[in-house]
């Protein structure tokens, strides 16, 4: 290992160990606990209808490309557990799928007039084209078989 990888290595730690820090003495800092138990109250209170607060705020966070790690284990704390999870697995497939429909329909000329202007991106889409169709010519069945 050379000096200079060993200092960069060194510099990497600190950063790591700063940063973990940092976030610790955020989380003691900052009142956690008691937005959460405010949050359970307020979904306690709502019923239902924060459920779908719930999965509506997860969806528009996960189309805004968010991770969704923090909020999934929220819905469980917040929510609990099993009403958590069914909210959480609708509302992740409900992003998925329009997160499908966003790419296929609103934004998929965008991606094709970039890729267009990369080789690399090109020599891998002609790459994976399906081929062309072949025309086949047209056989008789035998008489047997009808």
């Amino acid at each position: 290992m050379t000096n200079q990888a060993s200092v960069h290595g060194l510099v990497r730690a600190a950063l790591l160990v700063s940063f973990l820090a940092g976030g610790a003495l955020l989380l003691r800092a900052l009142p956690v606990e008691t937005a959460f138990l405010r949050l359970e109250g307020v979904a306690q209170t709502l019923g239902w209808p924060s459920l779908l607060a719930y999965g509506a705020a997860y969806v528009i966070t996960a189309l805004a490309f968010v991770p969704g790690s923090a909020l999934t284990l929220g819905s469980g704390a917040i929510i609990g557990p099993f009403r958590g999870l069914a909210v959480v697995s609708l509302a992740s497939t409900a992003a998925a799928a329009l997160a499908f429909l966003v790419a296929r329909h609103l934004v998929r000329h965008r991606v094709e007039s970039l890729a267009r202007s990369y080789p690399r991106f090109r020599t891998v889409d002609r790459a994976i084209l399906p081929p062309a169709p072949r025309s086949r010519p047209h056989v008789k069945p035998p008489s047997w078989f009808s």
